[in-house]
């Protein structure tokens, strides 16, 4: 295989889990916004019940980190939390939401997953830039393709 052929590989492969990722994301902020439905619907059907909802419930720092990783422009607290009101998710049991909020951005950027800028806000890790550069770039449909390999 030439350079070019590996590079190519390497890049759909990044593009590819970068997909996965963004899958992800969607799909914990479902299951969150989800598993506080079936918890409210269970109270209000029987009072002083808790819903087991499952084990795999899903961290507040994942849907942070997912929402930050959907946009390409740089968020703040206030926009995050703005973001998971607008996708069903309730912060009424939170006591101070935006300090909670502004702790786990903190959080993950000491972490290395997300940039922190000046003035409050926060970018998604240079990961996803290279991906938007690389969809961004012109290159002939056939550098992509990898199925030549395949059998070998």
């Amino acid at each position: 295989m030439t350079p070019n052929v590996y590079e190519a590989a390497l890049i759909k492969a990044k593009l590819d889990m970068i997909e996965a990722i963004n899958q992800r994301d969607r799909l914990n902020l479902e299951i969150a916004r989800l598993q506080q439905l079936v918890a409210s619907l269970t109270a209000t059907i029987n009072p002083g019940a808790k819903e087991d909802v499952g084990s795999d419930n899903v961290g507040f720092t994942e849907l942070v980190l997912g929402l930050v990783n959907r946009t390409s422009a740089p968020v703040t607290p206030t926009h995050i939390k703005q973001s998971l009101e607008l996708s069903g998710f309730s912060l009424k049991h939170y006591s101070n939401p935006l300090a909670l909020i502004h702790q786990t951005l903190k959080r993950l950027s000491d972490q290395g997953k997300i940039h922190e800028l000046e003035g409050g806000n926060y970018k998604r890790h240079s990961l996803y830039e290279l991906a938007a550069n690389e969809l961004a770039k012109p290159r002939p449909q056939e550098r992509f393709k990898l199925d030549h390999t395949k059998g070998k």
